[in-house]
């Protein structure tokens, strides 16, 4: 199973939806489902009820993600300024160009995203990493960066193939 854990309904379908299509692509013959066609109203925060649908749905693994945190990083990037030439036409075609770089502040939007592999069956947690996306400027554009560097992890940790 899939699992976003978000308060907002579209976004967790959203990221289940991609998880799914991501999962069932890459391993053909796997079953995957998205949470939220089990998991809805009181399921979502009573634990005693998720462990009942989710057992009962004779589900083995889940695969839970959840934002962990959204930061803003504001940057100063100086301009540039004109080195001293011997020559002074030399300079002057160096120089005015750049007498109208006076430098800019760039802000960042840093998300971070934890993702976490369980097996049902053992109650245990099997895999667990945190990525780091630099001005996403979608969903889509988040969700494919984080599958490629968890995909990469889990692989190189021998947890998948």
């Amino acid at each position: 199973m899939a699992l976003m854990v978000d308060k907002d309904g579209a976004v967790r379908r959203t990221v289940e939806d991609y998880m799914v299509q991501r999962m069932t692509a890459n391993y053909p013959g796997m079953v995957v489902v998205p949470g939220y066609t089990l998991l809805a109203g009181d399921d979502l925060t009573s634990k005693d009820a998720a462990r009942q649908v989710i057992e009962g749905a004779g589900i083995e693994g889940v695969v839970a993600c959840r934002v962990i945190g959204v930061d803003q990083q504001t940057t100063y990037v100086p301009g540039s300024y004109p080195q001293p030439y011997y020559n002074f036409y030399g300079y002057y075609d160096y120089a005015w160009p750049m007498a109208y770089d006076p430098g800019y502040i760039q802000t960042d939007t840093i998300v971070n995203l934890e993702t976490l592999l369980y097996s049902v069956k053992d109650g245990k947690l099997l895999w667990t990493g945190v990525t780091e996306t630099f001005n996403p400027s979608s969903v889509d554009d988040l969700l494919q960066g984080v599958a490629t560097t968890v995909s990469g992890s889990m692989r190189k940790d021998g947890v998948i193939r």
